[in-house]
């Protein structure tokens, strides 16, 4: 599988990020949050294929 690969150290900044902006949008709209991610195994978390299977689960 072609793409970039990335490292624990990445994949856990990117989910604090993550965290951190959900908590802001639930504490601005006092509204659950719904968050639609993918686990992808490996060291590469996308390419083409990975992105237009995350567009499909977003319909």
């Amino acid at each position: 599988m072609q793409g970039i690969e990335v490292g624990i150290d990445e994949i856990l900044d990117c989910r604090e990020k993550r965290v951190v902006i959900q908590n802001e949008m639930i504490k601005k709209y006092n509204k659950p949050v719904i968050s639609f991610t993918m686990n992808i195994p490996g060291p590469i978390k996308t390419n083409n294929e990975i992105k237009a299977a995350f567009d499909i689960g977003k319909i």
